[in-house]
C-alpha cells in the first residue's frame, strides 16, 4: 500500500520519506532528480553539502541511505536522528551552520570496534592494515561494492512513486563515487542524463580487486551518456602521488597499477566515451 511503502522507505531506503503534501508538491513539480551515492561514513560532509548544492539548483536529491540498514543484519548502520534539522530550530544558528555540519542526520558512529556498534562494513582505510592481508582487503571491497550495487538495484526494481519516470543524472562521492562509475542497471540507463564521480580515480587501485573492476560500468553502459569527474589533485586516497593508493602500489607488497594518473580520463578513453 501506499502507506506501506512510505513507512519503508523512511526506515531501509532514505531518511525522512515523502508523504502527504510534499509528496504532492514533489509530483507537481515534475523535477529531475539527482541519485546521490554517499561516502564511506554515510550521508555526511561533502555529500550533504552536494545534496544542498543539488536542492539549490532546482533538482531533487534522492539520497539511499546505506547506513540505515536495520541493527539486526550487522552490516552497517548509524541512528538517525528523532526529528529533522530546520534552519533556526535552535540546533543550527544560521544556514552557514547547517550546510557545514559533519553529521547532519545521524546520532551515532559505526565502526567495526564493539565500541563503535562492531559492524564489519563500516570501516577506516589505512595502509599498514592494507598492506597486512591485500587478498582479504580486496574481498572486501568487493563486497563493499556489492552492498551498494544491490541496494541501488533493489532501489531501481522497487522505486518509490514520486519519483515517477523523470530522468536522472547518478552522482556518487570517494565510496560513493566508484559505486557511481562502476554501476549499471538498464532501468537506470534508460533514464539516465549523466554520471558525476567525485573522489575516485576509475584505476586499478586499493580500492577495486582487478583491472576489469576499474572500468567504468563495466563496459555495458552508453558511450554517449555524459561524464564529469570531479577529484583534486592532492585527494588523500586516490591522488597520482602520496596518497593511500600510490603508497599502496609501490611498497613492494601491495597492489594496483603503478604510473596512477590519480583521475578517471583514461577509463573513459579505454571505455570509448564520447
Amino acid at each position: 500500500s501506499k502507506a506501506n511503502e512510505t513507512t519503508f522507505w523512511h526506515r531501509v531506503g532514505v531518511r525522512g520519506g515523502l508523504g502527504g503534501s510534499k509528496e504532492r508538491c514533489v509530483r507537481q513539480c515534475n523535477l529531475r532528480w539527482v541519485l546521490l551515492c554517499h561516502g564511506s561514513g554515510g550521508f555526511t560532509y561533502t555529500s550533504w553539502r552536494w545534496a544542498a548544492k543539488i536542492a539549490a539548483l532546482g533538482y531533487g536529491a534522492f539520497v539511499p541511505d546505506s547506513f540505515a540498514h536495520p541493527q539486526e543484519l550487522r552490516l552497517r548502520h548509524k541512528d538517525s536522528l528523532t526529528r529533522h534539522l530546520e534552519f533556526g530550530d535552535g540546533l543550527h544558528a544560521s544556514m552557514d551552520d547547517l550546510y557545514w555540519a559533519a553529521e547532519p542526520v545521524y546520532s551515532s558512529s559505526c565502526g567495526w570496534e564493539p565500541s563503535r556498534g562492531a559492524y564489519p562494513f563500516c570501516y577506516s582505510t589505512e595502509v599498514d592494515n592494507l598492506l597486512h592481508d591485500e587478498p582479504g582487503w580486496k574481498e572486501f571491497y568487493e563486497r563493499i561494492y556489492l552492498l551498494r550495487k544491490r541496494e541501488l538495484d533493489w532501489l531501481l526494481d522497487s522505486p518509490p512513486s514520486f519519483l515517477g519516470r523523470s530522468r536522472m543524472f547518478l552522482l556518487g562521492h570517494s565510496e560513493g563515487g566508484l559505486v557511481a562509475a562502476r554501476y549499471f542497471h538498464p532501468k537506470l540507463e534508460g533514464r539516465l542524463e549523466g554520471r558525476i564521480i567525485s573522489s575516485w580515480s576509475c584505476e586499478y587501485n586499493y580500492f577495486v580487486s582487478s583491472p576489469k573492476s576499474s572500468q567504468v560500468c563495466g563496459g555495458h553502459c552508453s558511450t554517449h551518456v555524459p561524464l564529469l569527474n570531479v577529484i583534486g589533485n592532492k585527494d588523500e586516497y586516490f591522488a597520482a602521488n602520496f596518497s593511500v593508493a600510490s603508497h599502496v602500489a609501490h611498497s613492494g607488497k601491495g597492489w594496483g597499477q603503478q604510473d596512477l594518473q590519480g583521475h578517471c580520463l583514461g577509463a573513459f578513453r579505454e571505455g570509448g566515451f564520447q
